[in-house]
């Protein structure tokens, strides 16, 4: 946030790798949303109480409703866990998700197959290659779960994938929140919820566009060819359960 009048966030982060390969980066694929013309107080507050570890400041008065989503208490980190939790089960129509560090735990993983087998179009879009090199590794753990219950995998291809977002029929969210244990129940993450009509659409337009440089996940080739893949996931979310 720059002087209360402007605020950006999203996934990308402070180094050079996020930058075009025209500038000496690796072109990293990240979303991110700048925000003007709106009250910024409630992000100066909440940034404030959790950088200064505030966490029983007292304040005046309620803080107002607001499309920014803090999870820098525990409580907070539940009531967002529970209101992902809830949209998904609840929604109607579309399901998308592109997200970089992809391990849902169990009440995600079958929310999202619920969701599927009730006719939800749930399409997720994933990194074939990460900076982290076995996070596709475990998150291939579960594609056998999810196709089989109608859920469309994409792997992007090429570079890396960091973007972070998420769109449940007209609620649009992006932000630095990974789908996996480690962000949903311990680190400190900031999202927004579009408020926008033409932004929704952008962002529903840029996860259609980011389908044209992936590969579309066909479970019997992936069977044949990344069985220890899969094994060696599932070893890693048993070992490194707290850490990822």
């Amino acid at each position: 946030m720059v002087d209360k009048n402007a605020a950006w966030l999203g996934s990308f982060n402070v180094s050079q790798k996020h930058l075009p390969r025209s500038d000496d980066g690796e072109s990293w694929r990240d979303t991110a949303i700048e925000i003007r013309d709106t009250d910024l107080e409630v992000l100066d507050i909440n940034f404030n109480a959790a950088w200064l570890k505030q966490r029983k400041r007292k304040i005046s008065s309620p803080l107002p409703p607001s499309p920014f989503r803090f999870n820098y208490t525990r409580a907070l980190r539940v009531k967002q866990r529970e209101d992902l939790l809830k949209r998904i089960k609840q929604a109607k129509d579309t399901i998308w998700i592109t997200n970089a560090y992809f391990i849902p735990d169990k009440h995600l993983l079958d929310a999202l197959v619920l969701a599927s087998r009730k006719g939800v179009d749930v399409q997720i879009i994933l990194p074939r290659n990460s900076d982290i090199f076995f996070i596709p590794w475990a998150s291939s753990y579960f594609y056998d779960r999810l196709v089989k219950s109608g859920v469309r995998i994409f792997e992007f291809q090429d570079r890396v994938l960091h973007a972070k977002t998420l769109i449940i029929d007209d609620w649009a969210l992006i932000g630095s929140s990974n789908l996996n244990r480690r962000s949903l129940h311990h680190d400190l993450e900031l999202d927004y919820s579009l408020q926008k009509a033409e932004s929704k659409k952008r962002l529903r337009d840029d996860f259609l566009n980011d389908q044209k440089s992936c590969k579309e996940l066909d479970l019997k080739e992936f069977e044949q060819t990344r069985f220890w893949q899969r094994v060696i996931g599932g070893l890693l979310i048993f070992l490194l359960a707290r850490w990822v």
